[in-house]
């Protein structure tokens, strides 16, 4: 073979190389800039020596333009009952935004709890404080975060009241397969008036894909008051729930 069509055989394969390679390449997709989220909602039903119905509906969504700045919104509903009588009943809001700075972000936050069987009318508690990505990778995030704001409660039967607030919160998220999800949350609220008047909420939960749009979850939801409307009720309701999830 010449010298000459050596060089063109040469510079033919290594202009096809490039496409070749690409064609290849394990890079996971990206995101594009936008709302993602998800949107679930669950039901249970039995009967027999008692008849129960339960449902929850729930809401995340992020807005993250792939800059600095992130909304995130979420929102919680779930209900029970038992033969007839309703035996739990509660609701919750939650708006963020975040601007991120060099190994972190500061955020602004605000959030609405209502929970019937505790007696809570409503506790509202707008808060802005700063926080931390101890890892931050597609497999994984870990945040912690805290902050201080205001907080606006009305129990049953008692005039509405206020107080400052601190605020703290940690969440995980792990990517144990393709299709397999781990999440954890922890958030605390203490009135600054008595600090001992506090509210912890924890969830965890677990989502698998059943196909590209839809996913099975089941979670965990503990909620704690330390300080109920009345000495007689729990301070701690939890809830286990199965939904299915639709992927926006």
């Amino acid at each position: 073979m010449s010298l000459s069509a050596r060089v063109l055989l040469a510079s033919a394969l290594t202009a096809s190389a490039p496409p070749l390679l690409a064609q290849n390449c394990p890079c996971p997709p990206t995101l594009t800039p936008g709302w993602h989220g998800s949107a679930g909602a669950g039901l249970a039903l039995t009967s027999g020596n008692s008849d129960t119905q339960s449902y929850n509906v729930s809401v995340a969504l992020v807005y993250d333009p792939q800059k600095r700045d992130l909304a995130k919104i979420d929102g919680l509903y779930l209900k029970a009952r038992v033969d007839g009588q309703d035996t739990a009943e509660k609701a919750a809001f939650g708006a963020r935004g975040e601007h991120r700075i060099d190994g972190g972000f500061v955020f602004f936050e605000a959030r609405a709890e209502r929970d019937r069987f505790k007696q809570l009318q409503y506790l509202v508690s707008p808060s802005v404080g700063i926080g931390y990505k101890l890892v931050d990778r597609p497999q994984a995030v870990l945040s912690i975060d805290a902050g201080f704001g205001f907080a606006r409660e009305k129990l049953e039967a008692r005039p509405a009241s206020g107080s400052g607030a601190l605020r703290a919160t940690q969440s995980l998220m792990l990517k144990i397969s393709d299709g397999t999800q781990v999440t954890q949350l922890v958030r605390a609220l203490w009135k600054t008036d008595d600090l001992e008047d506090a509210f912890f909420h924890f969830e965890a939960g677990i989502a698998d894909s059943i196909s590209q749009r839809l996913e099975i979850k089941l979670g965990l939801l503990v909620d704690v008051k330390n300080k109920p409307a009345l000495p007689t009720l729990e301070k701690s309701d939890k809830a286990l729930l199965a939904s299915l999830v639709v992927k926006l």
